[in-house]
């Protein structure tokens, strides 16, 4: 096998990768690649050319089945990035929908409170809970936020400082989505009090 056909066996192999939708190769694929590259030129020197037209066709059939194999990991990848991402959007929902139902329930009894009649004094557990709900919401709205920044910074791979910022962003959305879980059984915990007190 000489160099021009090891040459052509491997742009041909990139390119075919490229129009598949592979836009990146792990080193260690590589590296077997490579590998196999050399076994295939070291076997097929000083070899008769039936001998060498079979050792590249064994390399080529190779180069196939690697970049299949390419393709169904990036395939894999992305699904799974999919899957987090929708995970991810699911539990901010919830936990907004879990705090913002709380706090309008709170509002509803305070209302029926005062429509009984005129109240002095509303009961302190009952208004901290309310504010703890409310706070929920607030942290989860900024969760959101966050991700959208962590993402951008993933995507953008141009600086390692975006990367750093996205990693930063995306941990403070894990502390704020779980300050917005605490914050809610804080705010249930107090409104059992408060119903307990008034009972």
């Amino acid at each position: 096998m000489d160099a021009r056909a090891i040459i052509k066996l491997t742009r041909d192999a990139v390119e075919n990768a490229e129009a598949r939708g592979i836009t990146g190769i792990s080193p260690e694929s590589l590296k077997s690649l490579l590998a196999n590259l050399e076994s295939a030129v070291t076997s097929s020197s000083g070899a008769d050319p039936q001998v060498a037209a079979a050792s590249l066709e064994q390399y080529r059939t190779q180069l196939i089945l690697f970049v299949d194999q390419q393709r169904h990991v990036q395939a894999w990848q992305l699904e799974n990035f999919r899957s987090v991402v929708t995970l991810g959007q699911a539990a901010l929902k919830s936990i907004i929908l879990i705090n913002g139902g709380a706090a309008v329930a709170l509002l509803a009894f305070l209302g029926h409170l005062v429509a009984d009649g005129p109240l002095t004094n509303a009961p302190a557990p009952i208004v901290e809970s309310l504010y703890r709900f409310v706070l929920g919401v607030l942290l989860a709205s900024l969760a959101s936020g966050t991700t959208y920044a962590s993402q951008y910074c993933y995507a953008y791979t141009g600086s390692i400082w975006y990367q750093r910022a996205a990693i930063a962003l995306h941990i403070g959305t894990v502390i704020l989505v779980a300050s917005s879980y605490g914050l809610f059984f804080a705010g249930a915990y107090h409104a059992y009090c408060g119903f307990i007190g008034a009972s």
